[in-house]
């Protein structure tokens, strides 16, 4: 990796926003089978940061779901 870009990456870390978010999701039940209010919260939680988020709920009250990002050139 380039050593400018993970400058930049670095730079965006929060340490609190990690912390928060480690705070929320141990909040949140999530046992097997009840995955639904993990997934919202995180498909929130990668939408907000610019992610192309893509759900699918695979059975009731199970989340699944994939995200993208934007890339840089023609690939």
């Amino acid at each position: 990796m380039d050593a400018e870009l993970a400058a930049i990456i670095v730079s965006q870390v929060r340490e609190q926003d990690i912390v928060q978010m480690a705070v929320d999701v141990v909040d949140i039940p999530s046992s097997t089978g009840e995955e639904l209010e993990m997934g919202r919260y995180m498909r929130r939680a990668l939408e907000g940061i610019g992610l192309r988020v893509t759900w699918q709920e695979v059975e009731p009250g199970r989340a699944g779901l994939g995200c993208t990002v934007g890339g840089w050139g023609g690939g």
